[in-house]
């Protein structure tokens, strides 16, 4: 009998199924995994910075899909993805929401590619799992499937990753920075009530309906859902989340010397100390017609409610009705100091059709700051 030689496309097909068994598929995180992303720090170059609200967060984590390497029990590699509905105008579609990507700081992986150019078993797998739209390598469904990540253009790593894994930017974030030094309270501004949820999601499908990625699935979480009053109705409304985050640089060739030197700088020190910069994440902001004056006393208002100086909002920078009412709510001092850096919206496409993509791409976006924080 003639034995012959399996071809080279079985053996790389075996080593991807075998690394499929490497990574640990969970839908639940553990101590390992939580270990493994508290310690990860966020970018490579200009600012990089610790994420201190991750055991919170991580809770909170919509159909989450955790793909992980232990070694000695101890995470080394994990990928997180989350199921996350979302509206292309009045459409609502299925997507996944790439959440981590991390690595232990001593982990080296084989992932580059050989000398003739071929990808490892590593990029093998990653390229099959993101092609897929059941997000099993093993046993792989190849429906229309849509993959989205932010990334920030100084994350190099991040930012190889969607590159080769065929993504595509298809939209610029802008990031504003409204701080107030002095608090004050407004009577007017308060939160949401429970029974108020369908009346205020009602108001907010308006005011996106022509935007692509608006979810429900973190709006009124934690109760952390504020509007503003007008004659007891409801005229304008924001999600803020308390968020903390710990500065290890920022942008520039001073970067490093500047964290060091903000908490003893009058006034900025109060919106943001480096060691434990604490902000209120927002999305879901909408006003009514002839109530867009409102929006400023709305933001104060948050603030002082939730005891923060500080809260961060993020847009589409082509969205004009957005961008323009928080620069005439005069955003204050923070805005003014940080660096206008933005960052990028990151699609994979799947067998979508070509009217739903263009619908996609051709659209606003709708940001929420549970996703870039």
């Amino acid at each position: 009998m003639l034995l012959l030689k399996q071809p080279c496309i079985n053996k790389n097909r075996r080593i991807v199924v075998g690394l499929s068994k490497a990574f640990k598929h969970t839908r639940r995180h553990n101590t390992a995994i939580l270990d493994l992303l508290v310690n990860t720090k966020i970018g490579t170059n200009g600012a990089q910075y610790t994420h201190l609200h991750t055991p919170l967060k991580i809770g909170l984590l919509h159909q989450p899909h955790f793909f992980t390497i232990y070694r000695k029990e101890k995470a080394i590699v994990n990928f997180t993805i989350c199921e996350r509905p979302f509206y292309v105008q009045e459409r609502l579609i299925d997507t996944f929401y790439v959440r981590y990507f991390a690595f232990d700081k001593n982990f080296q992986t084989q992932s580059k590619a050989n000398k003739k150019g071929k990808p490892s078993p590593f990029q093998q797998y990653f390229s099959k799992l993101l092609s897929t739209s059941n997000l099993q390598v093993a046993a792989p469904a190849y429906g229309p499937s849509l993959y989205w990540a932010i990334i920030d253009p100084e994350n190099i790593r991040s930012l190889q990753v969607a590159e080769r894994y065929q993504f595509e930017s298809i939209a610029k974030i802008k990031t504003w920075a409204f701080s107030r030094i002095y608090l004050k309270k407004d009577k007017k501004v308060t939160r949401i009530l429970a029974h108020e949820h369908d009346e205020v999601w009602a108001c907010i499908q308006n005011f996106y309906r022509s935007y692509s990625g608006l979810s429900k699935v973190h709006l009124f979480e934690a109760n952390h859902y504020f509007v503003y009053r007008e004659d007891g109705k409801i005229v304008a409304g924001i999600q803020a989340n308390p968020v903390a985050w710990k500065i290890h640089s920022l942008p520039g060739k001073n970067g490093k010397k500047l964290v060091k030197i903000l908490p003893y700088l009058p006034f900025i020190s109060r919106l943001m100390h480096p060691n434990k910069f604490n902000f209120l994440a927002t999305e879901g902001i909408f006003w009514l017609p002839n109530h867009a004056d409102k929006v400023k006393k709305l933001l104060q208002g948050v603030l002082a409610l939730q005891q923060c100086h500080t809260m961060m909002l993020w847009t589409d920078a082509k969205d004009e009705r957005l961008n323009k009412q928080i620069a005439v709510c005069k955003p204050g001092l923070l805005q003014k100091f940080k660096a206008d850096q933005e960052v990028d919206l990151w699609m994979k496409f799947n067998h979508i059709s070509p009217d739903l993509k263009s619908s996609i791409k051709n659209a606003l976006q709708y940001i929420s700051g549970f996703d870039t924080t």
